[in-house]
């Protein structure tokens, strides 16, 4: 081979392995950058992955929260109904007073009484609401008929009743009479907490033709 072919093909050679180092480093390259964004990639994926565990654990937690919250407001509804039922009825001065008001424009009317045995906080109940329905000019007199009574000093005979709350009873023949009386007072009553209700008196083993107020448990 003389000199210039053997110039020649060292020129070759050289070129294909300038060429072929090219390759390799745009290769290499290549690789490089396909990597680097897949590193990217995974980083962005776990970073995603991350903040849904992340908010899922929060919600769970604010669900956690909030139905603790529900229940605790719930435990305290039924405390404070709790209390509501164990507190004995009671009336101040000033709700005496405007019952008493409210019920005066119907002074004459007669009434009897009756309550459930056993329970002492209906028995002084009765005692308040005696009180003021005199007050109002309301007469009150002895329970008869129905066979168990309870005789009272210096009170009235009262029946024996089975009822729940104030139930203010009155006979239908006597319907148009005494109801009118008979809202007032329910009317005055609610109005300051106190459960009543006016109702029809037949059934009630009474001889007196009169409005029969009946003191139950309280509910």
């Amino acid at each position: 081979m003389d000199l210039s072919a053997k110039v020649w093909l060292a020129n070759e050679v050289r070129i294909w392995g300038l060429a072929a180092t090219a390759i390799i480093g745009v290769i290499s390259f290549a690789a490089a950058l396909t990597h680097s964004r897949w590193q990217a990639d995974l980083a962005t994926l776990k970073e995603k992955i991350a903040q849904d565990v992340q908010r899922a654990s929060d919600e769970k937690i604010a669900f956690a929260v909030n139905d603790a919250a529900q229940a605790n407001a719930r435990a305290a509804e039924a405390n404070l109904e709790l209390a509501r039922l164990k507190a004995p009825r009671s009336l101040s001065e000033e709700q005496k007073a405007k019952i008493i008001g409210a019920i005066h424009d119907f002074s004459g009317t007669v009434f009897d009484s009756a309550l459930v045995p056993g329970d002492a906080e209906s028995a002084i109940f009765l005692a308040t609401l005696e009180e003021i329905l005199q007050r109002g000019g309301w007469k009150q007199i002895d329970w008869k008929g129905g066979g168990v009574v309870f005789t009272r000093t210096n009170k009235p005979i009262a029946g024996m009743a089975s009822s729940q709350n104030v139930i203010i009873a009155v006979p239908p023949d006597l319907f148009d009479k005494l109801n009118p009386a008979a809202l007032r007072l329910e009317g005055a009553l609610l109005e300051r907490g106190i459960a009543a209700q006016v109702q029809n008196a037949a059934g009630i083993q009474n001889d007196n033709e009169v409005i029969h107020l009946l003191m139950g448990r309280k509910t």
